[in-house]
């Protein structure tokens, strides 16, 4: 929040998260011991001097609104980060069980949370997001939203953060196996008629 306003965020006013990655790219993060406690108020920027806490290769987008997409990549490169719709009053008094409001849908996605998983439970598929408003609210932090109908629009921004991987391609083509039609054999007779064609030509 400090650091990245030259990446175009805009500290307590805001920004995204693509940004964010942007900047840890270039610059890296920061231990959270460099900072102290959290004060929810803008600061100074701890980079310059402090000790290196994590890198990233880069990030890149999953494809949107695709649950096979966001679930392979979830799978293979770790916890997504993005954007979603908490402006009804159901999500924000949240408690327990799938989260699967109608009017939880992607028209305000200005809330950023981590999809760490995927689950199904009693045949209703779902994503196990993390938030920040502490762990009294939800699953002690958590809460699991219905896949179906892009639910409070999951899936409508998902980023993904590369570390260690050299090469990066979303979604997973999978190469499909295609019977090709057999050749024919040339019998005999061809071939000797062939090779008369051949010769008076």
């Amino acid at each position: 929040m400090d650091c990245s306003w030259g990446s175009g965020n805009e500290g307590c006013k805001g920004g995204w998260y693509s940004k964010a990655f942007s900047w840890v790219y270039l610059h890296s993060l920061r231990p959270e011991s460099s900072y102290g406690p959290y004060l929810a108020q803008e600061g100074a920027c701890h980079s310059n001097g402090e000790k290196k806490g994590a890198t990233i290769d880069g990030f890149a987008y999953v494809p949107k609104r695709n649950n096979t997409a966001l679930k392979i990549a979830i799978a293979k490169y770790g916890t997504a980060a993005v954007s979603i719709n908490t402006s009804p009053m159901t999500f924000k008094f949240y408690g327990w069980g799938i989260y699967d409001d109608p009017k939880c849908d992607d028209s305000d996605n200005s809330h950023t949370v981590l999809v760490v998983g995927y689950g199904i439970q009693r045949g209703t598929p779902y994503w196990l997001i993390k938030n920040s408003w502490s762990e009294s609210w939800g699953i002690k932090g958590y809460a699991k939203i219905a896949w179906e109908q892009n639910r409070c629009g999951v899936t409508e921004k998902p980023i993904v953060v590369l570390t260690r991987h050299k090469k990066f391609q979303l979604p997973i083509k999978v190469k499909e196996r295609t019977k090709q039609p057999k050749k024919k054999r040339k019998t005999k007779q061809n071939e000797s008629f062939t090779r008369k064609i051949g010769k008076l030509s």
